[in-house]
């Protein structure tokens, strides 16, 4: 293999290297940004239960304890 031939595999190996880098820290942050829309989903969902009134709860087939027991419960815990 030629000197010219090694650089270009070189360069190549290390260009797809980067990318692969690239990919992984994207993904990662897909990840945490995944991560932070459920948290504040959940966050909300709980708020909005807890606003209910008894016969809501009714209608939705739930009760003041269960309801209690979800909103006492922290964002990361699904």
């Amino acid at each position: 293999m030629s000197h010219i031939q090694q650089i270009k595999s070189s360069n190549t190996h290390s260009e797809a290297a980067l990318a692969k880098r690239q990919r992984s820290i994207l993904a990662m942050a897909r990840r945490i940004f995944d991560s932070f829309y459920l948290w504040q989903t959940r966050i909300n969902d709980r708020r909005e239960l807890a606003g209910l009134d008894e016969r809501m709860l009714k209608d939705a087939g739930t009760s003041r304890d269960e309801v209690l027991r979800e909103t006492g419960k922290p964002f990361w815990r699904s």
